[in-house]
C-alpha cells in the first residue's frame, strides 16, 4: 500500500476538487519553470560582458531543459498551440537532442577542453554532432529508432563528460 512512481492508484476528484489541484500543480510548475528560465535569461543578459560563450550554452541548454519538461508533463502544447502541428514525440527528442548538445557544448567551454585536453576534446566534439545528427533526423526518423539513437549517446556522453571532470 504505497505511492511509487510507476505504481500510482488512481484518484476520483470532484469538479471543484480537481480545479484546486490544477490550478495548485500549474503554480508549482509555473515557479519552477519561471527560476529555470530566469537563470537562462540571466546567463544570456551576462554573456557578452563575460565574453563567454559557456554561457550561452548553458542557457539554450536551459530553455531545452524547460522544453522538455513541460512537453513531458503536456504543459507545452497548452501554452503554446502553434506546437500542435508537430508531434508530442518529435517535441520530446529535439528537445532532449537540444538539452545534450549544449550540455556538451558549455562542458567544451566551461573545462577549456580545446586548450588543456586535445582527446577529451575530439570526444566532445564527436558528442556534439551526433547529438546535432539526432536533432536533425528528428522530424523524420522512427520514434523507437531516434530514442534508441538517444539513450547511446547520452550514455556516452554521460561517461565523457565524467570522465573529463575527474580529469
Amino acid at each position: 500500500e504505497y505511492e511509487t512512481p510507476t505504481f500510482q492508484r488512481p484518484v476520483l476528484y470532484s469538479a471543484a476538487a480537481y480545479q484546486a489541484f490544477v490550478g495548485h500543480r500549474g503554480l508549482v510548475f509555473g515557479m519552477y519553470y519561471g527560476v529555470l528560465l530566469s537563470i537562462a535569461l540571466f546567463c544570456a543578459v551576462l554573456a557578452p560582458s563575460l565574453r563567454d560563450r559557456s554561457c550561452i550554452w548553458f542557457s539554450l541548454h536551459l530553455v531545452f531543459l524547460v522544453t522538455f519538461f513541460m512537453e513531458f508533463n503536456l504543459l507545452l502544447l497548452s501554452q503554446m498551440p502553434v506546437l500542435r502541428l508537430l508531434s508530442p514525440e518529435i517535441i520530446l527528442e529535439f528537445s532532449i537532442g537540444g538539452l545534450f548538445l549544449f550540455l556538451g557544448l558549455f562542458v567544451r567551454d566551461f573545462f577549456f577542453s580545446h586548450t588543456r585536453a586535445l582527446f577529451s576534446e575530439r570526444v566532445l566534439l564527436l558528442f556534439v554532432i551526433l547529438c546535432a545528427l539526432g536533432m536533425a533526423l528528428a522530424p523524420s526518423a522512427s520514434i523507437s529508432r531516434l530514442t534508441d539513437y538517444f539513450v547511446l549517446v547520452i550514455i556516452f556522453g554521460l561517461v565523457v563528460m565524467t570522465g573529463i571532470g575527474i580529469a
